[in-house]
């Protein structure tokens, strides 16, 4: 049997379909979140005094803000409710309930999952999931919208105007091209570090092999048809770049992975990867679709620059065992980093202590033999002349060719001002759990020697 939200006794809130109801959302979008609004859909003339919006955290079911809405509907049949960024929360889950002028719920909706409001015009109500959700990487100047009853994923906003399906493509992008290749892939990556051809504007053709307009790269790459199926060599160019489309939505062309296509744009570097930025939907043009994808590059590792930068932007298959080493940028970007072999790479700081070259530890076994002086600057290591025989319990600092264990070369103080005996010990204390570690000092310049006048009246240990 399974059990309903009636018959737990929790009733769903449904809208009444004469009346207001919430019919868009944008809650979340790449980046800093921006243009967040909730929009009431109601006939025109509606009066909505007294009608509120109250959004609820689905982590514990508590409202967090209300919003008053007031005034006659305009002509356009909707009325925006905008919030400044990060106003709504972005779910897993979190809800927007639409509440009339006294005070009963007319519309309970959630999004990425449901709960059950707890205080509120809504304590008791269980959320009606839309069933759709904007992430992380949606595009800027996209929402959630009900089109005739039904909630659609992330598109180009309409807020201010009713949401209707239309023709879905109303001006689709041609298939042929027309403009002519005046550059091969190959000759835009050349075989150096990079491009020979930065700064000028080119048109290639390729095929698409791998579409990241969306989750923050904003471009495609596209590679020669027939190419790959080569191991990566020094001195080879690659037969594959990235185009750069831009973060404006707008600008990019309706391509799938599989079209063969044809680019016009500019030649740049970015972080060291060759690229091709168009500007333009009509820079990109569709020859043909179904197109088969390039062979890809048998790719062994380790490999050195040269040869990695003959496959760069190509598609590739990596021979041998690897390690995932980084997912850092897997849910943004779609990369795993991954190491050669059956280990992970471990970072400097998870074999040695940060700042120090080699594993410097403080003080380290380079320096040169000294002692403590409780009268010299704390942390400094004076020269010997600087510590005085003071008592047949004081014994001189070691020799340089001594171990470091055998190198304590400190005894209890003899120093007239009382001072307490310095660690017998040669490298500082750790610090306790918990506490910051800090970079170690730098070695301070060795004072000059005191006087023997000096070191009677300033007693020094070591």
């Amino acid at each position: 049997m399974i059990a309903t939200a009636a018959a737990a006794g929790v009733v769903p809130a449904l809208a009444d379909a004469s009346g207001p109801t919430i019919s868009e959302i944008h809650y979340d979008n790449a980046g800093t979140d921006t243009g967040e609004a909730v929009e009431i859909d109601a006939p025109e003339g509606f009066d909505l005094s007294g009608w509120k919006i109250v959004l609820y955290n689905g982590n514990g079911g508590a409202a967090y803000d209300t919003r008053a809405l007031s005034g006659t509907v305009p002509a356009a049949g909707v009325v925006v409710e905008t919030y400044p960024s990060n106003g709504i929360q972005n779910g897993s889950p979190d809800g927007i309930a639409l509440v009339r002028p006294d005070g009963t719920v007319a519309e309970f909706l959630t999004y990425e999952g449901s709960f059950t409001a707890v205080g509120g015009p809504a304590n008791g109500i269980a959320g009606t999931d839309i069933g759709v959700a904007e992430a992380a990487e949606s595009p800027v100047g996209h929402s959630l919208q009900k089109v005739d009853g039904t909630w659609r994923a992330p598109a180009a906003h309409t807020f201010g105007a009713r949401n209707s399906a239309g023709d879905p493509d109303p001006d689709p992008d041609p298939v042929g091209c027309d403009f002519p290749v005046d550059r091969t892939i190959a000759e835009v990556q050349g075989t150096g570090d990079a491009s020979p051809l930065v700064g000028t504007t080119v048109t290639v053709e390729g095929v698409v092999t791998a579409d990241h307009r969306t989750g923050g790269y904003n471009g495609v790459y596209v590679q020669t048809a027939g190419s790959g199926d080569r191991p990566p060599a020094a001195g080879t160019a690659s037969d594959a770049l990235f185009v750069f489309l831009t973060s404006n939505p707008a600008n990019h062309p309706a391509v799938s992975v599989g079209d063969r296509v044809r680019v016009r744009g500019a030649v740049s570097e970015y972080f060291g990867l060759t690229q091709i930025t168009s500007t333009a939907k009509t820079n990109v043009q569709v020859c043909a679709h179904d197109a088969p994808l390039p062979a890809a590059v048998p790719l062994t590792l380790p490999l050195d620059a040269a040869g990695r930068e003959s496959a760069e932007s190509m598609l590739v298959a990596p021979i041998g065992a690897y390690t995932v080493a980084e997912v850092y940028n897997t849910n943004r970007f779609g990369e795993v980093t991954l190491t050669a072999g059956s280990a992970a790479a471990r970072i400097p700081t998870d074999v040695h202590r940060p700042g120090t070259p080699r594993r410097r530890r403080w003080p380290t076994p380079t320096r040169r033999p000294g002692c403590w002086s409780t009268t010299a600057p704390a942390r400094t290591w004076p020269t010997r002349a600087s510590c005085p025989r003071t008592s047949t319990r004081t014994r001189r600092c070691a020799s340089a060719t001594r171990s470091r264990r055998s190198r304590r070369a400190c005894c209890p103080t003899a120093s007239t001002s009382g001072a307490s005996s310095p660690p017998r010990r040669s490298t500082p204390p750790r610090p306790p759990s918990g506490a910051p570690r800090s970079r170690p000092p730098t070695r301070a310049p060795r004072p000059r020697p005191r006087s023997a006048a000096t070191s009677r009246s300033r007693r020094s240990t070591c």
